[in-house]
């Protein structure tokens, strides 16, 4: 972008002129699979082939998400995910320079059970997010939380925390 008269500051009467247009899109394609190992264990993985496109240049990459869950007694489960295990790479065709997606670990826990006092199920659930290169993914800092409500198996209600943003 750029300003119609740059000689002049900011206004009404000089704003700013779009001089070209980029279209950017990134585009993914997930083969997963998860096995029981026990009435109380299981196990999944995942396999990402990512395409992005900006402009004119692509970058094609590929990522492998790896996830387990333990259930405890008869109304709690414990759950990991690694995503991104192999620091997934991004190469770009063109003059960019290649992208990395650093490796993530979410760790939960959810509860469940029926409301005996209005009738329905509930299932509360709560997990953290560890590793990461984003800023925002520093430590324990992700904290989610959700409540979800089903009304005799027809109507759910739906609650939840997002670091910092109700869902």
């Amino acid at each position: 972008m750029f300003l119609f008269d740059p000689s002049k500051a900011l206004s009404d009467s000089n704003r700013p002129e779009i001089a070209s247009q980029q279209d950017a899109n990134d585009l993914a394609l997930f083969l997963a699979g998860a096995r029981k190992l026990s009435s109380r264990l299981g196990i999944g993985a995942a396999v990402k082939i990512l395409r992005r496109a900006v402009g004119n240049d692509t970058a094609f990459g590929y990522g492998i998400d790896l996830g387990a869950q333990y259930r405890v007694g008869n109304s709690l489960n414990l759950g990991v995910v690694f995503r991104d295990v192999t620091g997934t790479r991004v190469s770009w065709d063109g003059q960019l320079a290649n992208d990395r997606i650093a490796p993530t670990m979410d760790a939960g826990a959810a509860y469940f059970g029926a409301a005996p006092w209005i009738g329905g199920n509930y299932t509360l659930a709560a997990s953290n997010a560890y590793f990461g290169d984003s800023p925002r993914i520093k430590g324990i800092n992700t904290m989610n939380l959700g409540l979800e409500y089903w009304l005799r198996d027809i109507l759910a209600f739906r609650a939840g925390y997002s670091e910092g943003n109700g869902t």
